[in-house]
């Protein structure tokens, strides 16, 4: 075929890949994939296209998904919590709690005595060693050591 100068005639295809077109699920998987951490040239790959064209169609999913896919999180932790999951409404005053009254709920961990002092005093002896042996022997005996060697 003769190459052609000038415009093709209406209606005639322009060749290469046809161009992509979202749809409610690609867009659902998008929004998922990037809440799950993936890299957008992976999402590009799975999608089987480019990331330009990712980019260019998605635009909105992979600037919000994060923040979309949380608040939905969220969304299911407060009903359980007002339902009465206690491990719900345990999760929820630790990490929100503080946000609204100062001290609302606080854990601390205690990792010395009242006065200062260590809350359990140091081994005064090492603790035993034990010494695993290889043999062809069918019942070897146990060798326990409290001398390292």
């Amino acid at each position: 075929m003769a190459n052609r100068k000038g415009p093709r005639p209406p209606g005639v295809n322009k060749g290469g890949r046809p161009s992509h077109k979202p749809t409610q699920k690609t867009r659902t998987d998008v929004s998922v994939m990037c809440f799950a951490g993936i890299p957008q040239a992976m999402i590009g790959k799975i999608l089987k296209i480019d990331s330009d064209t990712l980019a260019k169609h998605y635009r909105d999913e992979l600037d919000t998904a994060l923040a979309q896919r949380v608040a939905l999180v969220a969304g299911a932790l407060h009903k359980n919590a007002m339902n009465g999951n206690v491990a719900a409404q345990i999760f929820v005053m630790k990490t929100q709690g503080s946000r609204i009254a100062k001290g609302a709920w606080r854990e601390t961990m205690q990792l010395t005595g009242e006065d200062g002092t260590p809350l359990m005093p140091a081994p005064a002896t090492a603790p035993p060693v034990v010494q695993l042996i290889f043999t062809d022997d069918p019942e070897p005996e146990p060798a326990v050591s409290n001398v390292p060697k």
